[in-house]
């Protein structure tokens, strides 16, 4: 028997990262939801006993749920049992193999895992997908803010197999499916354990314990506050419904997601150490420019310029993203 339609449902993948930890929490927070939580996730075995509920407004997390995304069978198998529970009001897709090193070392593990055209298969045709893309679709030689509009031309496997998904969404669900071309994403450390925090942390344990570190000065990205994504996919869980539908595919499709200022690693590095360690003497000295076009080239191709311009997504949503110095703010204290 299928569970009562009155309270939609949220399938989750990738619930135990970084973003998925955060997601969970600013879900079950919002005042004004109601949803049952499907927290789908890899092989974090403390996530299994990670409390979601404490601050329970109605919405909740219902059932975690282990499963490896390169096992279509397996996953198959579970939505298929899920159907006959309950509708899929919503698919998040989060789960991802992140690393390009990672992705340029296995393409095909990278393709099964970014791409998992089975999922979408097994999914009710009503039900709307927000997927976490990338800026990497983008090759990063524009001089120009990259729009929605620019050609998508990867220069590495992780953003191709990104890509081809996006690809794919549009091709068989263009009026239920929204991409959205994330930055590199920034904020404070998860609620629970996690495999990888974000640059930020990284930054600042290097200031605190003083450690020379080069920082590259010619790579620049459109950084992006974890609570800003959290309320992009917020509105499309709360406007599922209304919003995604034949009748209007403006608020699907492609959307660039990142913050207002083009800003690179070091003077990212900079920033943090001007907000958290004012008086810090010869900061030059552990905060080091470097350029990686000085450096051999590396095993995996890195895009050197992809910020973007996200005023599509903003003038949708109404939500303004933060600049870096408040991420700071609200991240380091």
């Amino acid at each position: 028997t299928k569970v009562s339609t009155d309270r939609r449902t949220v399938l989750v993948t990738g619930s135990s990262g970084y973003l998925g930890q955060h997601l969970l929490s600013s879900l079950l927070n919002a005042s004004d939801l109601d949803i049952d939580i499907i927290a789908m996730y890899g092989s974090l075995d403390s996530f299994s006993v990670a409390d979601y509920n404490s601050n329970n407004n109605g919405s909740r997390v219902v059932e975690k749920v282990a499963l490896d995304l390169s096992n279509a069978a397996a996953v198959s198998d579970f939505m298929s049992e899920l159907k006959k529970k309950r509708s899929i009001d919503v698919l998040v897709h989060l789960a991802a193999i992140s690393s390009p090193a990672v992705c340029e070392r296995d393409p095909a593990t990278a393709m099964a895992v970014n791409c998992p055209k089975y999922l979408i298969h097994s999914l009710p045709a009503e039900t709307t997908i927000v997927f976490l893309s990338t800026d990497q679709v983008y090759d990063g030689k524009s001089a120009e803010l990259y729009m929605e509009t620019d050609d998508a031309t990867p220069c590495n496997v992780y953003g191709r197999s990104k890509l081809a998904f996006e690809r794919f969404l549009m091709k068989c669900r263009p009026d239920k499916s929204v991409c959205l071309r994330s930055s590199i994403i920034l904020g404070p450390i998860t609620p629970h354990a996690c495999r990888k925090q974000t640059f930020l942390q990284f930054v600042f344990d290097r200031l605190q314990n003083k450690c020379p570190t080069q920082f590259y000065s010619d790579e620049w990205r459109s950084v992006v506050f974890v609570k800003d994504v959290c309320k992009v996919i917020e509105w499309y869980v709360r406007n599922a419904n209304k919003q995604i539908s034949t009748n209007s595919s403006d608020k699907a499709g492609v959307f660039n997601m990142g913050g207002p200022q083009r800003v690179s690693r070091v003077e990212l590095a900079m920033e943090v150490a001007s907000s958290c360690f004012p008086d810090m003497e010869n900061v030059h000295d552990v905060v080091m420019s470097a350029t990686r076009a000085s450096l051999p080239a590396g095993d995996t191709p890195v895009p050197p310029d992809i910020s973007m311009s996200s005023n599509k997504l903003e003038q949708l949503t109404g939500i303004r993203m933060m600049k870096l110095a408040d991420m700071i703010k609200q991240s380091l204290g």
